[in-house]
């Protein structure tokens, strides 16, 4: 086997609170150790995950938005001749190749602009209405940290302040425009229909080519409903306790005892220990 990590960071690997990883140190080092990737799947934007990723000493793709675009750093595991034969929409940022899984929030902002004007059941405002100061805020973030989540490039994030039968409505118009709107811990998140699971599924193959004599084993970790595809889509699906209760149908599925980054780690720890028993053993 060929483990494969994709994990949520908000209330997942991070703290609700405090945006900490550090009780997630010891399953962090494991993987480190035995060479695991692990890919930050988040609907965070690249300015915030790159950062994260420096912090963990991490070189792996950044699955960014929601599954918006994969990131790939230059020099990484995978060449840009790689890269260039699988995806065809890329565009080259700073010490990144960017891959574009879906529209971009240039592209659709100023429709769902249009629909709130059109309908004033539609009550929402979202980052395109706010300052930092509002982000920093609604996130709790500083406003080094609210400069960089407000730079986005394929999601919208927003705070509905409709009822919940117009959201409905609302969402069954963004389908029509090939769009859709998804609850996160924070934010509903409008974006194109690429999601989470679309960024694994695709890095999944391309570690698939590169490792064609073993089976790719992928383990998911999320807490909101924005996870739940990236969760089916896993081999193994690890369901941190929040809000919600999630209910992936993934082959095998694990229900975390603690919040946050404690019960990612100690879930991780878990199933790692398991797996790495096992293929030891083969």
């Amino acid at each position: 086997m060929f483990l494969v990590v994709h994990t949520d960071l908000d209330a997942t690997l991070l703290d609700h609170d405090t945006y900490s990883w550090e009780p997630a140190q010891e399953a962090l080092s494991l993987l480190r150790e035995k060479s695991i990737p692990l890919i930050l799947n988040s609907s965070k934007t690249l300015a915030e995950m790159k950062v994260i990723s420096a912090e963990l000493d991490l070189t792996y793709p950044l699955v960014c938005e929601n599954g918006s675009f994969i990131a790939f750093p230059n020099g990484g595991y995978f060449s840009q001749r790689t890269i260039e034969n699988h995806f065809t929409n890329i565009e080259k940022g700073a010490g990144y190749t960017l891959c574009h899984l879906g529209i971009s929030r240039t592209q659709f902002l100023a429709k769902i602009h249009q629909l709130r004007e059109n309908n004033p059941l539609y009550e929402f405002e979202g980052y395109a209405d706010w300052d930092s100061e509002t982000i920093s805020k609604y996130t709790g973030l500083p406003s080094e940290m609210a400069e960089r989540s407000s730079a986005r490039n394929g999601t919208e994030p927003i705070h509905w302040h409709g009822t919940d039968e117009d959201f409905q409505q609302f969402k069954q118009e963004l389908t029509s425009h090939e769009l859709k709107a998804v609850s996160g811990g924070r934010f509903t998140h409008i974006s194109g229909l690429s999601d989470k699971a679309t960024g694994l599924d695709e890095l999944k193959r391309l570690y698939q080519a590169t490792q064609s004599n073993k089976k790719i084993m992928t383990i998911a970790l999320g807490d909101s409903p924005n996870d739940l595809g990236m969760l089916n889509a896993a081999d193994i699906a690890i369901v941190i306790p929040n809000h919600t209760t999630l209910s992936p149908h993934a082959p095998d599925v694990i229900h975390a005892k603690s919040k946050g980054p404690k019960g990612w780690n100690e879930s991780m720890m878990e199933v790692l220990h398991a797996l790495l028993n096992q293929m030891e053993s083969m």
